[in-house]
């Protein structure tokens, strides 16, 4: 082969591998179709619960850097998401000790659970990972990586989702 065929193929290889890689760690996975099951107190729960409810998700884990900046800033806008109807919870795949741990350090007023598997199970691969579900179970909103809760146009983005 020549030596200008050996670099259009390894080109289209690179590209290849780069969608993919872009698309499992860039882009959010259909969570509706997945059945998303977690640990409460009460034993198993799913997010099917949450239907009839505006629900925002929010996939994190105690290792992930950027989830220690956004837990804390969606804790501050926790009160502007249940006047306009959003319920809050956090999934994790981390220890019941981490979660516990997690939710002391930011005095997190919402509900988080650990999940019965892992996050790489549901195909989530980068954290953060939002989700909002409306009232029928849609996904209305989604957002891979971290997101400035600070920036009111963001925050409105999630408010105007469940509209």
């Amino acid at each position: 082969m020549s030596k200008r065929v050996v670099n259009i193929l390894f080109l289209v290889v690179a590209i290849v591998v780069g969608l993919f890689m872009y698309k499992r760690y860039r882009i959010a996975p259909d969570i509706a179709e997945k059945r998303v099951v977690f640990q409460t107190a009460n034993g198993l729960d799913s997010l099917d619960s949450f239907l009839e409810t505006n629900v925002l998700v929010v996939f994190y884990a105690g290792w992930c850097g950027t989830c220690h900046k956004e837990i804390p800033e969606i804790v501050a806008q926790y009160g502007l998401l249940k006047e306009n109807n959003i319920e809050v919870i956090g999934l994790t795949d981390d220890t019941p000790q981490i979660v516990e741990k997690f939710r002391t350090s930011y005095q997190v007023p919402f509900p988080m659970y650990k999940l019965q598997g892992s996050l790489h199970d549901i195909d989530i691969y980068t954290l953060p990972t939002l989700f909002v579900m409306n009232t029928n179970g849609e996904v209305v909103f989604e957002h891979v990586e971290y997101m400035d809760w600070k920036n009111p146009e963001e925050v409105n983005k999630v408010l105007n989702s469940v509209k």
